[in-house]
């Protein structure tokens, strides 16, 4: 802290009372994150959850698993939220499978629990899990896509690479950074919202 002027946190999971003590030490920006009481915050971007479950259930899923990150992870509570509203909504059923480790590993150990599951479907909550799940259904000898679809976020560069390519959401995370250092020096900044881009592989 002795060292920097300001402060820009992204998808932080440190808690309210720890973003508020640091908010009060030097200028802090919020991405992808909401705490009362800390003026620089960049709008968060919305999950792109309507479009992915109208993709999956165009392609007849009806049963959909959200594979959870880190519960201290506010963005993974704003996507369940999310997922859960829009999937009643389409009357689709949704189910939360915990997660926890927003990794590759993390995602090859959820696999024997959403295997468990009725899902035909499941969302990640990033790339990483997605790829990891989709390695351990593969090594179980399940097909991707016709057994079981898999999505993903962020949009990572390995997400090409897997066998299929993986569907993922992105977002415009370099004009959000822009945004991000902008607000932090005071500089004016544009009001037009981020979207998301749902961009569909093999996977699904």
């Amino acid at each position: 802290m002795r060292g920097v002027d300001g402060l820009v946190l992204a998808s932080t999971r440190l808690d309210d009372a720890e973003v508020l003590e640091l908010a009060a030490q030097r200028p802090l920006v919020l991405l992808n994150r909401e705490v009362a009481g800390v003026e620089g915050e960049v709008p968060w971007v919305d999950p792109g959850n309507g479009a992915l479950l109208d993709h999956l259930q165009q392609r007849g899923h009806r049963a959909i698993a959200y594979l959870g990150g880190p519960l201290r992870s506010w963005m993974n509570g704003r996507r369940w939220d999310s997922l859960f509203a829009l999937a009643r909504e389409r009357g689709l059923s949704i189910f939360d499978i915990p997660g926890g480790t927003p990794s590759i590993d993390g995602g090859r150990d959820a696999y024997e629990r959403v295997a468990a599951s009725p899902a035909t479907a499941v969302v990640a909550y990033n790339d990483l899990m997605a790829i990891g799940l989709m390695q351990a259904a593969q090594a179980a000898g399940a097909r991707i896509p016709a057994d079981l679809a898999i999505t993903g976020y962020d949009d990572i560069f390995g997400s090409t690479l897997t066998t299929p390519p993986l569907t993922t959401v992105s977002a415009p995370l370099e004009r959000m950074a822009e945004r991000a250092v902008a607000t932090l020096l005071g500089e004016p900044v544009g009001d037009d919202p981020f979207r998301t881009e749902l961009i569909v592989r093999g996977s699904s």
